[in-house]
């Protein structure tokens, strides 16, 4: 491609035909014989004239005075020959400068011409009397034309050349001559301004490959406009930037230095304004800042003449100013320093102020423009996303590294392709796709480009288009992914937009995540990345991403796929936006990526002079291979020419011969050239490689072909440390050694080993016959014994106890953080394990696994939980364990199965907890069942100070793992049609779209309010949910887009399923139930056609598609499931308006509408959900009953879910009758053909698995899930966790796993097949949130109540349940409970119900029934001799009772107007002191058995009164309120005793132990009510305590955190009595702490 000449090319080329023209010009002394060019034309610029005599001339012209300014001359230079015109190879070119005035030019004579010398233009400068902001840089121009005037004349005869073409009317040459003249003017300064602009537009037109235009752009637009005088002088002197030397880089530092100067020198002016204008000292600022622009302008003027004149005439520099040195940088520094001499305050601070604010800005070097860094606003935001920054791995643009890059990239400008990728004005051309195969340079090139994006070396790009980059690397961990790939494409794009932050930041925050560094966190990512570039604030930005062929294709995964459909989306979704792409060729990625808007490149075809930078690349690979093996010149050169000739062009080959040339002793190289000259492939050069090794001597061979075939087996790239380990190639052998003889194949990079291109890995997996059975099973089990062998060594038994120990051992930073020593090893044993084809034979493997899991196993959790790999390894020992079940089946011999399900589970579980990194791993011992075999052999060793844990049941649950998120009910799952996701639908009015491996949210889909009760896939990669607010929502399931929402329905939406084909959506709303067609729009409503079903009764709570989509099988309140034909329905053009349905004549059976109207009196209702209020009906009209073709009886109520097999011949239904059934929908009859009968209550769902038969069924009831055997009807599994109330349940694609959703709120994984038989779970409360609990005085007995109203015993010290249930027979929640004081015979008992109760304790019999109250009753004490029990109630009142006498017949106090919360005896019984909502202290004093005065009203507390209690020697009261405060009153004066006492919870209930009255007693432990006396303490009889501090809860010791409390088991009921700990869960769980009395907990956290 041609490309236009600019002018300083036309400059240049005209320059060089100056010849001497003949006889007719006028011509000078010819120079004596010996002159060089270079000195004739260096006397030229001088103005003498080349003789003998010349020295002596030029002398009397430097010491002329300066002429006289009234004078008008012109001056000329002319050329004369030093011999004959026909010696046409020895002319020289010689500079003829002509100075004309700006009037009509006199005649040309030699008047005219006085020779030697070099005036300007004499005649004044008209001077006018502007601002001094337009006068300044004219003074200073003039200053320097006459203190520089051969520098002026230069300079301004190299501009005039710019000025040729676009003067109108320039001045008339000499016709003898072709000549420059000066055209610049010099006497009007305006004239001269204007001449400025132009030159200054001409150059900022002109296309600059030198990256100066934009930068200096930006600058010149806030200057004002007579700074032109500077900026034409910077721009044009900013050529040296676009080739600069070495011997360059002092002036390009320089010229960048007074150019990023350049506002603040525009800006001195305004220190002139002010009082002290005309002045002495204004006139003195004046002058230096006038002296300052001079300087500015004599360097500028020099560096443009310096080097433009080099670039013009083809010579040395110097020949045409030598003395251009004098003026530098130090010219203009020196002038900025006197600047700020001035002692006044108005001159001194401002100059200050703007040399200050130019000091702040950093120098740049040639190339290091300036590049973005995180913003505070962002910075936390970018470094959660752990992106390595990838820039600094781009090699800087004057680096000998760069220089086939820049080869590389020099030919791609020319490619037609490129220019259309490059030209933002054609749309469509949004992508290039670079293409070769491998080796053939499309990183280096890739690398060049993002060089010139990225340094600005070709600045044709507006500052405000954005790069976003990411190389593709299968060698380095973490380079692999399209997770990784797009989060580094987010970093840059937040990088250059801060403002677009807010996309990432809303994910987190819907997410509740920080983190997405896994590589399935794709889909999120995906997410934010479309958010962003749909932003209307997005720059333009160019994507490029090298190596795509290098991404990982796991089908478990998102990989090379789903990246290509997010480019082609992504181009649809933005014009701003650009992708440069490379891989090697394949049809896959032609197939997605080749069409409309996409530009394909194939290096080998379209890329003309490539050849030139793989020969720089040769060179310098091999003058590198030559100064380290110290090759002579003629060695160097051979090697060279014979790479280049050989290479066809492969950067690879020349790498792996250069390797080879590199081990081989230099007098063999030769040799190696011969060998390798004519292996023009890269796989015959492998296989001469893998030749060469096996005539290794000795035993070199061997060892090449274990690390060879280890490195092939393994799955990632391994530290040199871990290599060794694994290889084991002997006593004194080293491996370094090793590894360089297998050069050709491996590379050593920051002590990671990894192969040195995919097809050498390739290569060695196929020749060395690695995986071929017999062997892969047996070097499997070597790579599982030594991996376990080297984590064992390396890991520390004895577990780190603080912070700062555990993480000082890592440094988790760099692009290598993953492949850190260890890594390998305990992430990959389990891989190789489960590649293991009979491993249960295995005994050496079985035994090794054993004794690591015995061992070690907690210090590799440990491990795991700093590198934040936890879930990595819990999903591949599940996947070990499946692996082994379908290997062994039922048995296990060696117990190796039970073992890894063991590890597994209690990975699961400490996931779960969300513990803070300082919690320690052996934390967990304390949440495993009894009999799990890490518990029994870790806990001895790490938990001695914890004597009787928590009961947690004798055996694993049988959920592999828990999702957590929703904040309510979740009524509905459903897996994606590829099993890598789950949906969720919540009664939070939300969607949570899973990773159904990791467990993390990849989206929250938010509906516009309602409960959801269906969610539903298509295989169209559709999600849609049904709400109660009529409505249905679809969004994209990968990106979580919402697509929109269909019209509102009748009613709930309480079932939903899509069609096989994704066309069909059925939704069920009260009877109808809805089709909609989502692959038709009707033109007219502008909304998916669809059809209603009309034909039921009752509502419908469940609907599902056959297979094919021709049939509709439904389930209603009628207990009836109906089969419908939906292949011929009608094709409706639009929606039916439901206003217009009238009559209801044909409905039959309507029943079940129930309307909730009154609850005003209702109290705490918590649980009343499902309530639909049905409206009118009266207005239906003409409801077709159209008739089903088949109808199943025989379920005895509501029919709550129904599905179809695979292969369409059956159909299981499940109902609140508790059965299920399987029907065969080909025989006529409706005979039911299985019943099965879980005997657990109502059956809420059911699924059949994958198989084309549906051989097995999945049912749930509230509290378990079965298997069945649908042939058989036998029960194969029950699985039973900790999660209540399962609503829905869901079989994964593959059949191994079901997810369910339940009213605990979250999502449960459970395995599909498993242990056969069931077994019982352990003795437990029932479920239900534990409301109260009291522990009796002898310590041994914990009384709890549960929502609903019951009440249960436990034992504290076997941590068992006593007595199922107490007689109290509340009929509302139980508010609180207390054990008879001495000896714990009878228990008390307040509730909501209005009533007090008392039970016996042996018996649970009730003896008491005390009903007096008209409210809720908050609290209810005994007194200290037992005879008596006093109530709090919400009546206002206070009750006290006789215990053994009648139970209506009570002591009534009156506690003002507001509910009383709490009452309390002193100990004499002599005072009963009150609580309540008035924020009061109410004190009684008791005249006799049955009357009480009111004897004081304290008040101070700014809240509630929750809590008070009475001081062993009945003469102090302490309460406590909400307001975390507690305060000590004397009861007989009511005066304050002390200050108040500031606490971090809220206190319900008190009380003393007789022993100490420095500690109040409470249910979270021990309070000190003197702490000013630094007794804050809990103690020593009780030094435990429960701590919650920004929502997470601790047990401390004295103070100092000893146990973290999971989620799961945060407290809503609790008691601390002495060294035991009781917390009662909202699951309904008792959990008994004791700790030893002897033993104080071995590590404390931060």
């Amino acid at each position: 491609m041609v490309e236009r000449a600019g002018p300083m090319e036309k400059m240049r080329m005209s320059l060089k035909k100056l010849k001497r023209r003949g006889t007719g010009d006028k011509l000078q002394p010819t120079p004596p014989s010996g002159a060089s060019r270079s000195q004739t034309l260096r006397d030229a610029v001088r103005g003498g004239t080349p003789t003998m005599g010349s020295a002596a001339q030029t002398a009397d012209m430097e010491n002329q005075t300066p002429p006289d300014p009234t004078r008008n001359t012109e001056q000329e230079l002319h050329p004369e020959p030093t011999q004959p015109a026909s010696d046409q190879q020895n002319e020289v070119p010689e500079l003829v400068v002509e100075l004309q005035t700006q009037q009509s030019p006199p005649p040309e004579t030699s008047a005219n011409l006085k020779e030697h010398e070099l005036l300007s233009d004499p005649s004044p400068p008209i001077v006018d009397s502007p601002t001094d902001s337009e006068t300044l840089w004219d003074e200073a121009y003039k200053t320097v034309q006459m203190e520089h005037r051969r520098i002026a004349i230069l300079y301004e005869t190299i501009l005039s050349s710019y000025l040729e073409e676009t003067s109108p009317d320039p001045p008339p040459r000499s016709p003898s001559r072709e000549c420059f003249a000066n055209r610049i003017h010099q006497r009007d300064y305006r004239a001269r301004r204007a001449q400025m602009k132009e030159l200054l537009k001409r150059w900022l037109n002109e296309g600059d490959e030198a990256g100066s235009q934009d930068v200096i752009r930006k600058t010149i637009k806030i200057t004002p406009p007579e700074t032109v005088l500077a900026w034409v002088g910077a721009c044009y002197a900013s050529k040296i930037l676009l080739h600069p030397t070495t011997a360059d880089e002092g002036d390009c530092s320089g010229l960048i230095y007074v150019i990023s100067r350049m506002e603040w020198y525009s800006h001195l002016p305004k220190v002139l304004a002010g009082d002290m204008n005309g002045d002495e000292r204004h006139r003195e600022l004046r002058q230096r800042i006038t002296n300052l622009y001079s300087a500015i302008l004599s360097y500028l003027m020099t560096m443009t003449c310096y080097h433009c004149g080099n670039l013009a005439f083809d010579v040395p520099s110097d020949v045409f100013y030598p003395q251009s040195r004098q003026v530098s940088l130090s010219t203009v520094t020196d002038a900025e320093k006197v600047l700020p001499l001035f002692n006044e305050e108005q001159v001194k601070l401002p100059l200050e102020r703007l040399l200050g604010a130019a000091k702040e800005e950093p120098k740049a070097s040639t190339h290091e423009i300036k590049q973005p860094q995180p913003s505070e606003e962002n910075s936390e935001l970018l470094s959660d996303l752990h992106v390595v920054d990838p820039r600094p791995s781009i090699p800087k643009p004057d680096t000998k590294q760069s220089e086939p890059m820049h080869e590389l990239y020099h030919a791609l400008r020319s490619t037609k392709q490129y220019l259309g990728f490059r030209d933002w004005t054609t749309p469509e051309n949004q992508l290039l796709w670079i293409s070769s195969s491998a080796g053939q340079g499309k990183t280096t090139l890739v690398t060049g480009i993002v060089q010139a994006l990225l340094f600005g070396k070709t600045h044709e790009e507006p500052n405000s288009r954005c790069l976003s980059f990411f190389f593709f690397d299968y060698s380095r961990p973490g380079s692999n992914n399209a997770a990784a790939a797009l989060k580094t494409l987010i970093w840059f794009l937040l990088l250059h937009q801060p403002s677009l932050s807010s996309h990432l930041a809303q994910k987190c925050i819907s997410t509740g995540r920080k983190h997405f560094d896994d590589p399935n966190d794709f889909l999120a990512l995906s997410a934010v990345f479309y958010d962003i570039i749909e932003d209307g604030n997005l720059s333009e930005t160019y994507f490029v991403v090298d190596a795509l062929d290098e991404c990982s294709s796991d089908k478990e995964r998102p990989g090379l796929d789903e990246f290509l459909l997010l480019i082609i989306k992504s181009m649809k979704l933005s014009k701003k936006i650009r992708w440069l792409v490379s891989s090697n060729y394949s049809e896959c990625v032609k197939l997605a990526l080749e069409g409309d808007g996409c530009l394909h490149l194939a290096l080998d075809q379209d890329l003309q002079g490539s050849h030139k930078a793989i020969d720089k690349y040769i060179i310098s690979k091999v003058s590198e291979l030559a100064r380290d093996k110290i090759y002579d010149v003629e060695l160097e050169t051979i090697i060279a020419d014979t790479l280049c000739g050989r290479s066809l062009g492969n950067y690879l080959w020349v790498n792996i011969v250069c390797t080879a040339l590199r081990t081989e002793e230099i007098w063999y190289a030769t040799n190696v050239l011969e060998e390798v000259k004519e292996l023009k492939t890269l796989e015959l050069l492998y296989c001469h490689m893998k030749d060469t090794l096996a005539i290794l001597p000795r035993q070199d061979e061997n060892f090449c072909t274990e690390v060879l075939s280890t490195m092939a087996m393994v799955h990632d790239s391994l530290h040199v440390s871990e290599l060794q380990a694994l290889v084991r190639l002997g006593p004194r052998v080293d491996l370094m050694s090793v590894l360089r003889k297998c050069s050709a194949f491996l590379q050593v990079r920051e002590d990671v080993v990894s192969f040195l291109h995919h097809s050498a890995k390739e290569y060695i997996r196929r020749n060395v016959h690695v995986l071929e059975s017999p062997t892969a099973p047996g070097a499997h089990s070597r790579l599982t014994q030594r991996c376990l062998d080297y984590l064992g060594s390396t890991l520390s038994k004895n577990i780190r106890t603080t912070q700062d120990a555990r993480r000082g051992s890592y440094a988790l930073d760099g692009p290598f953080k993953s492949a850190m020593r260890g890594n390998y090893a305990s992430l990959h044993w389990m891989i190789h394990l489960s590649q293991i084809s009979n491993v249960t034979n295995d005994i050496e493997t079985c035994k090794k696994v054993h004794w690591f899991l015995e061992e070690r196993f907690l210090a590799w959790v440990e491990d795991l939980v700093l590198r934040e790999q936890l879930a990595i390894a819990a999903i591949r020992l599940q996947k070990v364990s499946l692996c082994l079940q379908e290997n062994s089946g039922v048995d296990d011999p060696g117990g190796l199965r039970a073992a890894i399900n063991d590890a597994h589970h209690f990975l699961r579980l400490h996931q779960s907890t969300n513990s803070p990194k300082e919690v320690h791993v052996y934390n967990t011992l304390l949440f495993c069942p009894k009999q799990s075999k890490i518990k029994k052999s870790w806990k001895p060793q790490t938990l001695d100070w914890v004597p009787a844990p928590p009961a947690m049941g004798q055996y694993w649950g049988d959920d592999l793992c828990t999702f957590r998120g929703h904040g309510d009910w979740i009524r509905s799952v459903a897996f994606s049609p590829d099993g890598r996701l789950i949906a969720s639908g919540s009664d939070d009015s939300s969607v949570r779209i899973w990773d159904a491996e990791m467990g993390t949210t990849q989206h929250t889909l938010k509906t516009k309010g309602g409960w959801i009760y269906c969610v539903a896939f298509s295989t169209k990669g559709t999600v849609a949910a049904g709400s109660s607010d009529y409505s249905i929502t679809l969004w994209e399931s990968t990106t979580g887009r919402e697509l929109g929402d269909l019209p509102d329905h009748a009613g709930t939406i309480k079932a939903m399923c899509f069609s096989e084909d994704g066309s069909k959506l059925a939704a069920a709303s009260s009877s109808t139930v809805r089709i909609w067609d989502l692959d038709r729009v009707n033109p007219e409503s502008n909304m998916y056609e669809f059809e209603d079903i009309e034909g039921h009764t009752t509502n419908v709570r469940s609907v599902t598609f056959s297979r094919d989509g021709t049939l509709l099988a439904t389930g209603t309140d009628d207990a009836i499931i109906r089969i419908w034909d939906v292949k011929s329905m009608k094709d409706v053009g639009g929606a039916k308006d439901m206003e217009d349905v009238k009559d209801v004549e044909d409905v039959e059976d309507v029943k079940d509408m129930e309307v909730v109207k009154d609850v005003e009196d209702v109290k705490d209702v918590e649980e009343v959900k499902d309530v639909e209020e049905v409206k009118d009906v009266e207005d239906v009209e003409d409801v077709k009953i159209r008739k089903p073709l088949r109808a199943f009886k025989g379920h005895g109520s509501s029919v709550n879910s129904v599905v179809f097999s695979r292969d369409m011949k059956l159909i299981a239904s499940c109902s609140d009758d508790g059965t299920c059934r399987i029907w065969d929908v080909e025989k006529e009859t409706d005979q039911i053909l299985r019943t099965l009968d879980p005997k657990r209550g109502n059956v809420n769902s059911v699924a059949f698995s994958p198989d084309a038969h549906g051989s097995r069924l999945a049912s749930c009831t509230n509290a378990a899930i079965d298997i069945w055997n649908t042939e058989t009807g036998k029960q194969l599994q029950v699985l039973r966790g900790r999660s209540s109330n399962i609503r829905s349940v869901a079989f994964s694609p593959s059949g191994a796993y079901l997810a369910s959703g339940s009213f605990d709120g979250a999502v449960h994984i459970w395995p599909a097949s498993g242990k056969p038989e069931d077994e019982e779970p352990s003795k437990q409360l029932a479920q239900g949130s534990v409301y109260g609990a009291d522990i009796s005085p002898d310590g041994r007995t914990i009384a709890v109540a549960q929502f609903g109203g019951t009440v249960s015993l436990w034992d504290i010290k076997t941590n068992e349940l006593l007595n199922p249930e107490m007689g109290f027979e509340h009929s509302r929640n139980v508010y609180s409970l207390m054990f008879s004081p001495k000896d714990g015979k009878m228990l008390v008992s307040s509730s909501s119900d209005n009533s007090v109760r008392v039970c016996d304790v042996a018996s649970g019999k009730r003896l008491h029934l005390f009903e007096g109250h008209t409210d809720w009753v908050r609290f209810a004490t005994w007194s200290p001799d037992g005879q008596y029990v006093a109530s709090a109630s919400d009546d206002s009142t206070i009750c006290i009772w006789k215990i053994g006498g009648r139970d209506d017949k009570p002591t009534v106090l009156k506690h003002g107007e507001s509910y009383v919360r709490t009452v309390a005896f002193s100990p004499d019984r002599k005072y009963i002191v009150s609580g309540g909502n008035d924020r009061e202290v109410v004190v009684w004093e008791r005249k006799d058995d049955k009357t009480w005065e009111q004897k004081h009203t304290l008040k101070g507390h700014t809240d509630y009164v929750l809590s008070v209690a009475v001081f062993p020697d009945s003469k102090r009261i302490v309460s406590a309120s909400g307001d975390k405060v507690l305060r000590i009153w004397d009861i007989e004066t009511g005066d304050k005793v002390q200050p108040p006492i500031d606490v971090e919870l809220v206190y319900y209930k008190m009380w003393f132990d007789p022993r100490s009255t420095n500690h109040v007693m409470t249910p979270y432990g021990a309070q000190s009510l003197n702490p000013s006396s630094g007794s804050s303490r809990p103690p020593t009889s009780c030094p435990y305590r429960l701590l919650c501090r920004k929502g997470q809860w601790w047990i401390t010791w004295e103070d100092r955190k000893a146990v973290f409390l999971p989620e799961e088991f945060h407290p809503t009921a609790y008691g601390v009595l002495g060294h035991r700990v009781v917390i009662g869960t909202s699951s309904g769980q008792v959990c008994v702490f004791g700790f030893s009395k002897d033993k104080p907990p071995r590590d404390f956290y931060l």
